[in-house]
C-alpha cells in the first residue's frame, strides 16, 4: 500500500487538542463538511474490506464526529464503535445517533486500564 494515502514529504502536525475547546464550539458546520474530506480513500477502501469479509461490527478510533462513519457505515454496520476525544461526544451522538461512543484522551491514551 502507499502509506495509507498519505503523500510523499508529510510532516507530523505539533500535538494540539481541540478538546480545549467544547464539542459544540469547535464543530462548526462548516468543520463538519470538511472532515468529510480527510481520510476519505482510507474509509473508502475500509468500507470495501468490510463488505468483503462480511464484517457485522465496527470500531472508528480517532473518529472525531462520525461523518465518515456515517457515510460509508451507517447502513453496512450492525453496531458502530466511535473513539475520540470526550469533546466529540456530543456532536457524534447528533451525526451518528445508533453509534456508541467511547471517549478517551488519544493523545496520551491510558493503555493499563
Amino acid at each position: 500500500m502507499n502509506r495509507f494515502f498519505i503523500k510523499e514529504g508529510i510532516f507530523d502536525n505539533p500535538v494540539r487538542s481541540h478538546d480545549l475547546l467544547s464539542g459544540e464550539k469547535f464543530w462548526t458546520e462548516k468543520r463538519l463538511k470538511k472532515s468529510l474530506i480527510y481520510q476519505y480513500h482510507v474509509y473508502e477502501l475500509a468500507a470495501k474490506l468490510f463488505e468483503q469479509r462480511k464484517f457485522k461490527s465496527l470500531i472508528d478510533i480517532g473518529s472525531g464526529p462520525g461523518t465518515k462513519t456515517k457515510l460509508f457505515f451507517e447502513e453496512r454496520a450492525a453496531s458502530i464503535t466511535l473513539v475520540d476525544q470526550e469533546s466529540s461526544a456530543k456532536i457524534a451522538e447528533q451525526v451518528l445517533p445508533k453509534a456508541t461512543f467511547k471517549a478517551t484522551d488519544l493523545e496520551m491514551p491510558d493503555l493499563q486500564g
